[in-house]
């Protein structure tokens, strides 16, 4: 299990009920760019 789907389920057992939406910005400290991830109750962590 990779870093985002540790995310993805925790947020899922945690921290989401039904109409939360949760963005992350996730900073790459070697290329030093940022992604914008964004997920809510229904759907997976996915790129915005």
């Amino acid at each position: 299990m990779n870093h985002l789907e540790k995310l993805n389920d925790t947020l899922n057992t945690s921290y989401l009920s039904s109409n939360h939406k949760v963005i992350f910005y996730l900073q790459n400290s070697t290329t030093n760019s940022f992604n914008i991830l964004s997920k809510d109750s229904s759907n997976d962590l996915y790129n915005i």
